[in-house]
């Protein structure tokens, strides 16, 4: 049997990884199981690998941690709940850890914090699991703490080679008042027995990280429960919004589980709440102004010159005939781009197209706003549809830059800042063309004019 073969039906997938320098091709969501172990070792030898595992006889992280904790000590945890609710312990089941982790964004720049972290199991798995910058637990009970610390140092006995760490795993004995977490990107925490105060002191500092930050927790915030928010229009926990449910095995249910509220942290989100619908008179520039606001997806790109854009959409010299399709990659871009066409040209029909989904959920975040800010702006009879491929009978193109196929335009059809090469004639411009006639023999059709 050859030696990688053997390796991998004995060792943890990312052992083998790390011990051949592939991490990065083993990478799933930011991480590799087992990843953190040897992460920075990209030339860790085979010897460290198989040191590793006669040390433990492990094959995945999860026996790695079970090994890291002193059972009698650990289990003592457990089982407490007749005491204050700042003493009652569970945690998030071993089978779950991996599963709570998913729902995070990582990468070298993520910061990982555990607000009420326990024995630490979960801070171990995602620094030895995910990529990131940091992984830290907050604990106020001092003997959970001290298990963390531990565990942690156990682990790092299990081989003779010292652990080179992406993020080394930290634990805090405070209460999280006292720390800084500025920089979290990514945040659980075991808020059943959280009181409204605290919860409602966390949402206030949660809505100052950075935009895209998830906080994981066990039940909603004070504001979001019974299916409504209580927040006054202005009120920036506006910022926070659930965008996921999912139920995590824990330790005192590990068939139904509990379920996990994410949120997500956009403050466009709580600007748009305070907007208004725009009256009938209300120009291009402010109308982008207001998308700017409302538009939750999009990139910055409501503020933009678009003088640039506006003459190509001109140049086509669309009628209340035209059918016109747009392309993009860029996500707000391309959804700048549909909004002017809509403000700027008479088609009754627009579509966007992309072959990617966020591209077009993008688009379609965008024209929904346009109608509920500016409905004025976009009459009832005309359409725009977001979709994949481009539909038979356009008459006019937009390319955004992109190779066109003129397979499924009309004869006569108007094709404007397209890349690549179309069987077409030269027309009011060096980046646009008129797809002539089927059949029609004209020198320049068969030659594919190139702009």
């Amino acid at each position: 049997m050859r030696l990688g073969a053997w390796l991998l039906s004995v060792l943890p997938v990312a052992v083998v990884c790390s011990a051949f320098g592939q991490q990065d091709e083993c990478d799933v969501n930011g991480g590799c199981e087992g990843a953190g172990l040897l992460q920075g070792n990209a030339g860790a030898s085979t010897r460290v690998a198989r040191e590793l595992q006669k040390a433990t006889g492990c094959t995945d992280t999860d026996c790695l941690l079970e090994k890291a904790f002193v059972v009698d000590e650990y289990q003592a945890l457990h089982g407490r709940h007749n005491v204050d609710a700042t003493e009652i312990y569970g945690e998030v089941a071993l089978s779950g850890l991996g599963r709570l982790l998913d729902l995070f964004e990582w990468g070298p720049d993520a910061r990982f914090y555990d607000l009420g972290c326990g024995a630490g199991r979960l801070v171990l798995k995602a620094a030895l699991t995910r990529k990131l910058g940091r992984a830290k637990g907050i604990e106020k009970v001092s003997e959970r703490v001290q298990l963390a610390e531990q565990a942690l140092n156990k682990l790092e006995t299990l081989v003779a080679t010292p652990l080179s760490w992406a993020a080394r795993p930290e634990f805090a004995d405070s209460d999280f008042g006292d720390v800084d977490f500025r920089d979290a990107t990514a945040i659980y925490m075991a808020s059943v027995y959280f009181p409204d105060e605290l919860m409602m002191a966390l949402a206030h500092r949660f809505v100052e990280l950075r935009n895209g930050a998830r906080i994981a927790s066990l039940v909603r915030f004070p504001f979001d429960r019974h299916g409504q928010s209580k927040l006054s229009a202005d009120s920036p926990l506006h910022a926070l919004r659930v965008i996921n449910k999912v139920n995590i095995p824990m330790s005192w249910d590990q068939d139904d589980g509990m379920t996990v509220f994410v949120y997500e942290v956009n403050r466009r989100a709580a600007k748009r709440v305070a907007l208004t619908p725009l009256p009938e008179t209300a120009t291009v520039p402010e109308v982008l102004s207001v998308l700017g606001d409302a538009v939750v997806r999009a990139d910055d790109v409501w503020s933009m010159d678009v003088a640039a854009l506006v003459k190509t959409l001109s140049s086509l010299k669309v009628g209340t005939n035209d059918e016109l399709a747009l392309f993009g990659t860029s996500p707000g871009l391309l959804a700048l781009r549909t909004v002017l066409a809509v403000l700027t040209t008479d088609a009754p029909r627009l579509v966007a197209v992309s072959e990617d989904a966020y591209v077009r959920a993008t688009v379609e975040d965008a024209i929904a706003a346009l109608r509920e800010f500016a409905p004025k702006h976009l009459a009832w009879h005309r359409k725009v549809a977001v979709v994949a491929q481009m539909p038979e009978g356009i008459t006019a193109v937009d390319g955004g830059g992109m190779s066109i196929s003129s397979e499924r335009l009309k004869p006569g059809a108007v094709v404007a800042a397209y890349s690549g090469c179309l069987p077409g004639l030269p027309f009011e411009g060096d980046s646009i063309v008129v797809i002539s006639a089927a059949g029609k023999d004209v020198a320049a059709v068969e030659a594919c004019w190139l702009p």
